[in-house]
């Protein structure tokens, strides 16, 4: 047997045992979050429906959490996370003892107001200590090293994304591999094995088989969910407005919470307070959980004493933050459920990964096929007037989803910022584009088409044709007031825009129901846009 199918034979039974992400049975394409366990203790399982007591985990990591430890030991941690949250938390002490973080190695950390699994980021994470959920259902404590070697196996559905439901054959504008590109282009590339990390793929039909850490399985399923969620948006929305700009994928509400509070305006009057004070300060004012990384603060030898300033009334918040931090190299960035003051570098090499609905961007306005849409101006556009030292060589940061009308890329969170002003920027300017054409489009025009002799005579006859104009051109543009057909002796009287009348006059020569030798059009002038022209028909005729 070769090793293809092989391989496609392992594919087919992880189709029939693992939990797959898929299209709810409604039909309406949603995806549901993936939540298989973690796996076994060895390196890599195939995932099966989570179990009670893996559900109670889960559960547990969402619960809301309060942590003031002063020198803790580790085992200590573990046995209240366990009491607290009643769950089974075990300590993997050889991976322990091998990463020189034996069970008594005292931890310090004080957090509230945020889920479990974010608290114990911070208390764990700087002391190069990773939690993951075992495949019996309990919470183990292990080296961080371990933990990215921890795999599963996950199958996720991809027939959702396919454009037309007419046949099983995918259209050839749309390829599989562009979802594969997308996935360890934008997560984690560096843990694929393309770039001789643990993690694969391979395509079995339209199902994707990924063996990742649980981690990076769970931002895949949210980057598709995401992505799914923009191929809902049809680009006549995008062009109204009221549609976000960008979606974050990887947020949680908390975070995309904070990130509000961050762009809204508040009053500053900072003045000599220490970095640690201003933390809790800030905090009791903006009423979101700000935490310091101490990690990155102790690294670049910057005390949490150091005393900071900063004044300004009703000012955005970011530009607070800013005032108060530049100065010093510090930064900010949201992550893990609360405001991070963070060192400037680590700020600036932070990458969240964004996805931009681009449908109305990338097609003229009154085109609405793929086959006209054009990315690499959009990309080219952004990657050269935002940060353009950030993009790398080129734009191959940036990657086109055809099938979603979406750009997916990881930039910083002050870099996203500015791509979504120059989108919002962009679309205004294409809207006042539109509207001018429109107002060019409703230059209303009076135009009489005259009947041949033997339909004039036959009333019914002449009704039909009013009837079918009415049904197949611009049906709605009917209903505005200025609009108007109707029979006169011998001809069809018309008040229309010049493009209506254009379709008009194609439809009834093709019919070939009126004479193509007479006829005349009108345009008053106080209707007609400013740069507006006559339409001309080509029945001959005067305009008057």
């Amino acid at each position: 047997m070769s090793r293809a199918l092989v391989l496609r034979a392992i594919a087919l039974i992880a189709l029939a045992t693992v939990f797959v992400l898929r299209s709810d049975s409604r039909g309406d394409g949603s995806l549901e979050a993936d939540k298989a366990p973690a796996g076994s203790t060895a390196k890599q399982s195939i995932d099966a429906e989570p179990s009670a007591s893996e559900t109670t985990v889960r559960r547990a990591l969402d619960e809301p959490a309060d942590f003031n430890f002063v020198n803790t030991p580790l085992k200590d941690i573990a046995a209240f996370v366990a009491k607290q949250y009643k769950i089974n938390v075990l300590l993997d002490t050889i991976a322990l003892e091998d990463s020189k973080v034996p069970p008594k190695t005292p931890i310090s950390e004080t957090i509230s107001h945020v889920p479990l699994r974010s608290a114990l980021h911070f208390a764990l994470g700087a002391k190069g200590i990773a939690f993951v959920e075992s495949g019996d259902g309990e919470l183990l404590f292990t080296s961080a090293e371990i933990a990215k070697r921890k795999l599963t196996t996950r199958v996720y559905d991809l027939w959702g994304f396919k454009p037309a439901p007419t046949d099983d054959v995918w259209p050839g504008s749309v390829s599989l591999a562009d979802f594969d590109e997308v996935i360890q282009s934008n997560i984690a590339p560096e843990s694929w094995s393309s770039n001789n990390g643990p993690g694969s793929s391979m395509f079995v039909d339209a199902e994707l088989v990924v063996s990742q850490t649980d981690e990076i399985q769970s931002q895949i399923a949210r980057l598709l969910a995401g992505l799914q969620k923009v191929r809902r948006l049809d680009r006549a929305t995008l062009r109204k407005g009221g549609t976000p700009t960008v979606l974050f994928p990887m947020e949680t509400a908390a975070e995309a919470h904070i990130r509000q509070v961050v762009e809204s305006r508040h009053d500053f009057d900072i003045t000599g307070a220490p970095l640690n004070g201003i933390a809790k300060l800030l905090t009791a004012e903006l009423k979101i959980p700000i935490q310091l990384d101490s990690l990155a603060l102790v690294d670049a030898g910057i005390s949490d004493e150091l005393k900071l300033s900063a004044q300004g009334h009703q000012i955005p918040v970011a530009a607070g933050l800013h005032r108060l931090f530049d100065p010093r190299d510090l930064g900010f960035i949201v992550e893990h459920d609360v405001l991070l003051i963070t060192t400037a570098d680590v700020a600036k090499s932070k990458d969240v990964l964004g996805i931009y609905p681009v449908g109305d961007l990338i097609v003229p306005d009154d085109s609405d096929v793929n086959g006209g849409a054009d990315y690499d101006s959009l990309i080219e556009a952004i990657t050269c007037t935002v940060a353009p030292s950030s993009w790398g060589n080129g734009n191959g940061s940036v990657t086109p989803v055809s099938s979603c009308d979406a750009l997916v890329f990881p930039q910083t969170q002050e870099v996203h910022r500015q791509v979504a002003k120059l989108l919002e920027a962009l679309r205004a300017a294409k809207k006042d584009r539109v509207q001018q054409s429109a107002a060019v489009k409703k230059s209303w025009v009076v135009q009489v088409y005259p009947l041949k002799a033997a339909v004039a005579a036959d009333e019914k006859a002449s009704q039909q044709i009013v009837d079918t104009v009415r049904k197949l051109i611009e049906p709605k543009s009917w209903t505005e007031p200025e609009a108007y057909i109707g029979l006169v002796p011998g001809a069809i009287v018309v008040r229309q825009s010049a493009s209506v009348h254009r379709r008009i006059q194609s439809l009834l020569n093709a019919i070939e129901y009126t004479t193509r030798g007479g006829g005349f059009q009108t345009a008053p002038a106080a209707s007609a846009a400013p740069g507006a022209k006559n339409a001309t028909g080509t029945g001959g005729g005067g305009v008057f």
